[in-house]
């Protein structure tokens, strides 16, 4: 076996070498360089330097004056239209202007809505308040109908008797009392404004004709007559929803007065 692959290999280099070709010995022919012409041969003329051809220059001939005022003239290129062009500058000075504009606009606005929340702050208040402020009178005379006066400010020693309040029948009553002397007392009807009750004349005239006690004057509260009624002397104070009576008869004309004058709406 080793013989026969051996004679097989044999074979095969004496084949390559009966077939095989040496270029080595063979020149190669190389393309003939050939330099681009540009212009005509007759243009060519030799250059001395370089040792090549190379193109001559054609003169140029002189323009006359009719070529030169026949031949056209150069126009100028067209300019794109001139735009205002803001500098940085002039943009940051702009610029605060429509801020603070913007800024006055917000003040503005605020201005009336900062209005509303106030009043609205201060209506509701004044509500909490008038509910819940401190009343001297229990509530449950308060809802009699009409509205409830009071005395604010008695003279000295005087004082309303709250053991004596009664709200039966529809009518408030209480006694104001002097805390030195039991006899001055002054009795206290409130009742709602009869129809057809006139301030100016709040009672009837006295049968026994007018008394030296008969006088009149105008409070906050409204208009108060005194004279006797019944065979008392009394004091009455009309509104257009409450008609308050007092009966002054055991109270000295001065303290009479200024227990009248200091009955105020609750």
């Amino acid at each position: 076996m080793f013989y026969i692959v051996r004679y097989i290999t044999l074979m095969a280099d004496n084949l390559r070498d009966r077939y095989r070709r040496d270029y080595k010995s063979i020149p190669i022919p190389t393309p003939p360089r050939v330099l681009p012409s540009r212009r005509p041969i007759d243009t060519i003329q030799s250059n001395p330097v370089i040792g090549v051809k190379s193109p001559a220059v054609m003169p140029v001939p002189a323009l006359t004056d009719n070529a030169r005022k026949e031949s056209p003239k150069p126009q100028k290129p067209l300019e794109p239209p001139s735009v205002p062009i803001q500098t940085q500058a002039q943009i940051t000075q702009k610029s605060p202007s429509k801020r603070r504009k913007r800024r006055l606009g917000r003040k503005l606005l605020l201005v009336p809505l900062l209005f509303i929340v106030l009043s609205g702050l201060g209506y509701g208040s004044w509500l909490g308040y008038q509910h819940y402020k401190p009343l001297p009178l229990p509530r449950q005379y308060l809802n009699l109908g009409f509205p409830i006066y009071y005395p604010k400010t008695l003279p000295a020693g005087y004082y309303v008797d709250k053991q004596t309040l009664d709200n039966s029948s529809n009518t408030l009553l209480f006694t104001i009392k002097n805390s030195s002397d039991n006899v001055k007392t002054v009795t206290v009807s409130e009742q709602i404004t009869p129809a057809g009750f006139n301030p100016d004349k709040q009672l009837p005239d006295d049968p026994a004709g007018p008394s030296n006690e008969d006088r009149k004057f105008t409070t906050a509260a409204g208009k108060i007559e005194i004279t006797y009624f019944q065979s008392n002397l009394v004091a009455s104070l009309g509104t257009a929803k409450t008609w308050v009576i007092m009966n002054i008869s055991t109270v000295p004309s001065a303290d009479a007065d200024a227990i009248a004058r200091s009955f105020q709406k609750l």
